[in-house]
């Protein structure tokens, strides 16, 4: 039994390994560049806005990086266009949106708290990805859901110097999750680790110490340093 489980094991890992690869490859080749290059292209317009430059000046590399929103726009729609027919990945796609999210946000707020950025009013307001597929698409709903459509609801409109934090007031005690050991993972790896571990809890005919046994094992390989 148990070599059959670790069979089956093995045989979903490496299912999930393709899907990771395929939303590997989504990330890197449409959502970084998606959100670069809008990035890039609001700090260009930005610049000509408040005359740090002019039209002209930036011409070139506004076309430069309108041309990449052009073949972003092309792979983008042929890769959603692939994740809607596979479906067993569709459910991942927030994850991989959020995790790009965050690094996009990074780098907003790395250029909005430069000098220069302050000084001559080119702060800039942070990418809302989710609504940029839709706009990139060409349509009101991708398979991009209102999870991480909502990861910025105010959008490209928003005034991100009027954004005030409020403290959150917990009083219900923390709930310590056998999960909480991979919270330096990014998100799309952490949501891998919680299908397997909902795989590992489903075998009820596993005994209790080996399904331990394996999830130790795992904590073990996937965090060490």
């Amino acid at each position: 039994m148990k070599k059959l489980f670790e069979y089956k094991l093995k045989e979903k890992f490496a299912e999930m390994a393709k899907d990771y690869d395929a939303l590997s490859r989504f990330g890197s080749q449409v959502l970084d560049p998606l959100a670069t290059a809008t990035r890039e292209l609001r700090i260009l317009n930005k610049e000509v806005e408040t005359g740090q430059k002019d039209a002209e000046e930036i011409k070139e590399k506004k076309a430069t990086l309108n041309a990449t929103l052009k073949g972003v726009k092309e792979k983008l729609s042929t890769d959603l266009t692939k994740i809607r027919k596979a479906g067993k990945i569709d459910s991942l796609i927030d994850d991989i949106v959020e995790y790009y999210q965050e690094l996009s946000d990074n780098e907003t707020d790395r250029h909005n708290k430069t000098k220069d950025a302050q000084k001559n009013n080119t702060v800039i307001n942070k990418v809302n990805l989710a609504l940029e597929i839709q706009k990139q698409m060409g349509e009101a709903k991708t398979t991009v859901t209102e999870t991480a459509a909502s990861v910025q609801t105010t959008g490209e409109e928003s005034d991100i110097t009027n954004t005030t934090e409020q403290p959150v007031v917990d009083d219900q005690p923390k709930v310590v999750s056998e999960l909480d050991v991979y919270k330096s993972l990014t998100r799309l790896e952490q949501s891998v680790i919680r299908k397997v571990y909902k795989i590992l809890d489903g075998q009820k005919d596993l005994a209790p110490s080996i399904r331990e046994k394996l999830k130790a094992k795992m904590s073990r390989q996937l965090t060490k340093k």
